[in-house]
């Protein structure tokens, strides 16, 4: 279904269960559905979401492209963020027909990113799992260090590839330092939040990096 200008697509509805927003870059929510059946046996539900500027509707303020035949960043997030709030969860959750136990965001890479600083800029996401994500962002390390959370996180969920730090520009070999910086900040201010370093570059195993960090929030929610 179409919301707001981008494409929704409802995985899975369970009630009494998480509602996870995933944005997706080529419509690959399908594939870490299939994945993340088989990595929890616990009840969920998932909506993923495409049709996103990419560079665009998940970046925080604007930033140069970081390689040649990149394209520039417009830092659309927050009217983005906006559009969440006011039209496409309300209409997700009307749709699945039932008020969930919380709500988290999820995202890979650029769209990682966004679901960590969504958290300071909107209260309705409770949880968050970035998977490899684009956390050497100009200026974000310091944003986070200077801004508090819209509502206190129940947890987060970071990961990284053991490479990613060895690649591209200068300004992306810092992913790695930001994103144990930004673990050790969450976890100073009293929220759950794992770390974990996968094999490989930024490209490998995306669907089950991002799966399993999914997973891991719907197991720490039901441990409480």
């Amino acid at each position: 279904m179409e919301i707001a200008g981008k494409t929704v697509e409802i995985l899975r509805r369970c009630e009494d269960a998480p509602l996870v927003i995933l944005n997706t870059a080529e419509g690959e929510g399908k594939a870490v559905d299939d994945t993340l059946r088989l990595l929890t046996s616990s009840p969920y539900s998932l909506a993923a979401i495409s049709g996103l500027s990419w560079y665009d509707d998940l970046t925080p303020w604007p930033a140069e492209g970081l390689a040649s035949w990149l394209p520039c960043c417009k830092g659309l997030a927050d009217d983005y963020i906006r559009a969440l709030e006011s039209e496409i969860v309300p209409e997700i959750i009307d749709t699945i027909g039932y008020r969930p136990s919380f709500v988290a965001i999820a995202g890979y890479s650029l769209a990682g990113l966004f679901a960590i600083y969504s958290l300071f800029r909107t209260d309705i996401f409770s949880a968050a799992a970035s998977a490899s994500g684009s956390l050497w962002y100009p200026g974000f390390l310091d944003y986070a260090d200077n801004h508090d959370t819209a509502c206190k996180p129940r947890c987060i969920y970071l990961s990284l590839g053991d490479k990613e730090s060895s690649a591209g520009s200068k300004v992306m070999r810092s992913v790695g330092c930001n994103t144990v910086k930004l673990a050790g900040f969450f976890r100073k201010h009293g929220v759950e939040c794992a770390l974990e370093l996968n094999k490989g570059n930024h490209f490998r195993e995306t669907e089950l990096r991002m799966a399993k960090g999914i997973a891991w929030i719907i197991a720490t929610e039901r441990l409480r």
